[in-house]
């Protein structure tokens, strides 16, 4: 998967239309190893995805999103945020010969299994 800079997700708080809060993210990709793949704007709650992300890398981040006031103090409790990759096939498959052979008996039932790639027959 390769986002760039995307919009992933809106944090709000249902208190920002009184008080002015701020939001942070936390957790691996956040504020831990690998830092910063994610982002979140503080004030208006928008969360980005800064680098590619890969499957083959990393399958899934968990990270927390926190929202406070001007003064440090929670004013929700943390929420969890699950980000699952999803793979795109973004690997090309490799062979080691330029043709293979195979052959399927007549008859042959559906499904039946006859060759693998690679295998002399």
């Amino acid at each position: 998967m390769t986002l760039t800079k995307s919009e992933a997700v809106r944090i709000r708080s249902d208190q920002d239309r009184e008080i002015q809060i701020r939001y942070s993210i936390t957790g691996v990709g956040a504020d831990q190893p690998p830092n910063e793949v994610f982002r979140i704007d503080p004030v208006a709650g928008k969360m980005f995805v800064t680098k590619p992300l890969d499957r083959e890398e990393r399958s899934s981040y968990h990270l927390r999103a926190h929202a406070v006031d001007m003064n440090g103090n929670k004013v929700e409790n943390p929420i969890d945020l699950y980000i699952y990759v999803i793979d795109m096939n973004d690997n090309r498959p490799e062979f080691k010969n330029q043709v293979y052979n195979g052959s399927v008996d007549e008859g042959s039932k559906p499904g039946k299994w006859e060759a693998r790639m690679g295998e002399k027959i």
